[in-house]
């Protein structure tokens, strides 16, 4: 673990690092704290109905609440390495977790968590999606990231990919991995070659 190393006010590095915390009131007026949030993903966005560029993004924000709101996280804390959909599903079913929160859509392997220290399997267009094929962190309770997802296709760490982050994924999940590539070209170039 990193070591904390105080600064000249007294604060650890991580304290000195962290979000002050702050109350916001909800529509109905109840207080809500940063704090209260503590481990779980929180965006905070300044919002108006006026304002066009908020309203066009809004399909971002529900996207991000579907792949991180609390059925997933749910799902994530709970889902061993090597595990998926059926294993949770049995949680439920053994009425260790709430039924509202049973998955009724997927494959069996679809909200798989990796196995450290074993080869990955095949990731799809979805591998920053914990609800895509074997694509949540072996140790970490969140999805891959696109990075991630390069490495196990055996992209290199320099290179670099073009778009957003739909975009990234869809190129990192559709490539056929280089590695692979360079091999199946040396047996077609052997063969041909006679």
């Amino acid at each position: 673990a990193p070591s904390e190393v105080e600064d000249p006010t007294g604060q650890t590095e991580a304290a000195a690092k962290a979000a002050p915390d702050f109350t916001v009131y909800d529509i109905d007026g109840n207080p809500h704290k940063l704090s209260d949030f503590r481990g779980k993903p929180v965006i905070l966005n300044f919002w108006a109905s006026w304002c066009g560029p908020c309203v066009s993004e809004m399909p971002e924000f529900q996207n991000f609440y579907d792949t991180y709101g609390d059925k997933i996280q749910t799902v994530i804390k709970n889902v061993k390495q090597g595990q998926g959909k059926n294993d949770f599903n049995k949680l439920v079913e053994e009425k260790i977790i709430e039924e509202k929160y049973k998955l009724t859509s997927g494959y069996a392997n679809t909200y798989g968590r990796l196995v450290e220290n074993q080869p990955s399997t095949t990731i799809t267009n979805n591998l920053a999606t914990p609800s895509g094929l074997r694509c949540i962190h072996y140790s970490q309770n969140r999805a891959l990231s696109p990075r991630e997802g390069a490495r196990i296709q055996s992209f290199p760490d320099w290179f670099q990919f073009d778009g957003g982050k739909v975009h990234v994924t869809t190129q990192i999940g559709n490539a056929v991995p280089p590695l692979l590539a360079m091999a199946l070209a040396e047996h077609i170039d052997i063969i041909l070659k006679g």
